[in-house]
């Protein structure tokens, strides 16, 4: 069962992980076996395209069959054959041929269900702002960095970040996940003498924001129960 309209995230592997495109799927109707919706390709330029496909049983076959934007980045026609598993929320396969052989460029998948959070039933906050309120803070400024990954194998990434004002260069490693990014700073390869280095270790832990430009947004500190530092980056290239 696919529920519509939802989104999904996944990515395809050819040559047994050796190159992985990452991919977001949008259903946007179900009528009887009937599907129809959208696939973004973040690293293939943003390229986007319209797919149609059938759900029958546990089995959920489909088709790119048109390209909305930046078509040159990607084979249309191309075509899947995927099941369906973990109660709806777990879609893996592999691209097909037309006649339903298998494509010579053994491509494999896997799509994810984002689910939205649950919105918390909390108590109203405003009776807490009273005249002997008394607060504790921290004020954050903005600090540009530069990420670069230079290595992906699998879900692992590891590269470097540049840090502008700092003017230092840091190693990370982390994992991609359906959802997002999770990664951790955790050694300064470069700096100037008299700037001051950004903290080692650091955890960052974001998710992918949909929109025209592919970003990661989250929550980076040193500790995981202390995330308290909000990101946010940017594909460039």
């Amino acid at each position: 069962m696919i529920y519509v309209p939802s989104e999904w995230m996944g990515v395809c592997s050819y040559d047994g992980g050796q190159e992985d495109f990452p991919f977001k799927m949008h259903v946007a109707s179900l009528k009887g076996k009937d599907i129809t919706g959208t696939i973004t390709w973040p690293t293939l330029g943003n390229a986007k395209t319209k797919i149609r496909g059938k759900i029958e049983g546990n089995n959920f076959s489909f088709e790119e069959y048109e390209a909305i934007f930046n078509g040159d980045e990607v084979q249309i026609p191309s075509y899947y054959s995927g099941l369906i598993s973990a109660g709806g929320k777990v879609i893996k396969g592999k691209t097909v041929g037309e006649a339903g052989s298998d494509d010579e460029d053994d491509a494999t998948f896997q799509l994810d269900l984002v689910e939205e959070e649950e919105s918390s039933a909390d108590e109203p906050l405003i009776p807490k702002i009273t005249a002997d309120a008394k607060f504790e803070g921290k004020y954050f400024t903005e600090s540009p960095f530069t990420l670069k990954i230079s290595k992906r194998k699998g879900d692992l990434v590891e590269g470097t970040i540049s840090w502008k004002h700092q003017q230092c260069k840091t190693k990370f490693k982390g994992t991609v996940t359906a959802q997002g990014l999770k990664f951790e700073e955790y050694e300064v390869i470069s700096q100037e003498d008299d700037k001051k280095v950004v903290p080692v270790p650091t955890i960052y832990t974001g998710t992918f924001s949909s929109g025209s430009e592919f970003k990661v947004v989250g929550q980076s500190g040193q500790e995981m129960s202390k995330l308290i530092n909000k990101f946010e980056i940017k594909l460039t290239e």
